[in-house]
């Protein structure tokens, strides 16, 4: 029984403990993979919204193109345009028909990689439906940071190597200290040399016996080198910690404002728009009146 080193079985649970770090490791990086296969399927997914919106905003821009088309030529009919008016009308309806097959192949390359992605033929048959225009309420950027550098699996795991190695650090200096064994056993001997009666009791003599056993080592270089070693890489690791944690809160902060400015553009964005509008519309009067170009309404 050691009294001084491996006092409690501290080097022989070492092996086990130093395991199960590396088993909790595996268990990390396997639920970041998990997360980034989630994360890429999210990604295509929210591509696949926005294909969508996009072939209807070109559906919409195709019957708009197409119905300024029957006007032009109804006008053309009573000469009240050109030739070329025509031309540019019919011109513009190719455009968009163009542009709608070439939105209706990319959301159907999409749609595809989803459904294999994710092994479910159903996606084939089935819309994208999330609400592309809705705003979120954005967390506080203290808040935010403290909660991704608690969940943020890489820096558990570089916590996990942290504490493996101290743990294997440890170890090595458990090895450093002075042995104390403490030895007891019993057991019987016999009187008369050569020969045992086992059925004389009086020729069995009972033996029980303690030791002490007390070993100092007079230098572990090799030992000692090895736990200098393990804690320069545990300074290395500490380190690398923290420059994962200022690069994890820089990022986060920077996208929090970033996403504070595209409310402000979604804003302003939408402002456009109904200027757009009302510009299409003195645009469509003007031309009705013989007093614009058919370009510039195409152009609005």
């Amino acid at each position: 029984h050691p009294f001084m080193q491996n006092v409690g079985g501290t080097l022989d649970r070492l092996p086990f403990e130093l395991s199960q770090f590396s088993i909790d490791r595996v268990q990390l990086e396997a639920a970041e993979n998990k997360e980034n296969l989630l994360l890429d399927i999210g990604m295509r997914y929210l591509d696949w919204v926005y294909l969508k919106e996009q072939e209807d905003l070109m559906q919409a821009r195709l019957k708009l193109a197409q119905k300024s088309l029957r006007q032009v030529i109804k006008r053309r009919r009573a000469n009240l345009v050109d030739k070329v008016d025509v031309l540019r009308a019919d011109d513009s309806v190719q455009i968009a028909k163009q542009s709608l097959v070439w939105t209706k192949a990319r959301l159907k390359a999409k749609q595809a990689e989803l459904a294999v992605l994710t092994q479910d033929p159903k996606l084939y048959q089935l819309e994208p439906d999330y609400p592309l225009y809705k705003l979120h309420s954005l967390p506080e950027p203290d808040a935010a940071t403290a909660a991704l550098k608690d969940s943020s699996r890489l820096i558990q795991t570089l916590n996990t190597v942290r504490a493996q190695l101290e743990k294997h650090r440890s170890g090595l200096e458990e090895t450093l200290e002075p042995k104390l064994f403490l030895t007891v056993g019993a057991g019987v001997t016999h009187d008369i040399a050569g020969y045992v009666d086992e059925t004389n009791e009086s020729d069995l003599r009972p033996d029980v016996y303690a030791l002490l056993n007390f070993q100092y080592p007079l230098g572990n270089t090799t030992a000692q080198a090895e736990a200098d070693g393990k804690q320069l890489q545990i300074m290395q690791i500490t380190e690398e910690i923290k420059e994962v944690e200022l690069s994890l809160e820089a990022t986060a902060r920077g996208l929090l404002i970033q996403l504070q400015e595209l409310e402000e553009v979604l804003r302003l964005n939408d402002m456009q728009i109904k200027s757009a509008q009302r510009k299409t519309q003195e645009e469509s009067k003007l031309y009705q009146r013989g007093r614009s170009m058919l370009t510039f309404v195409i152009q609005s």
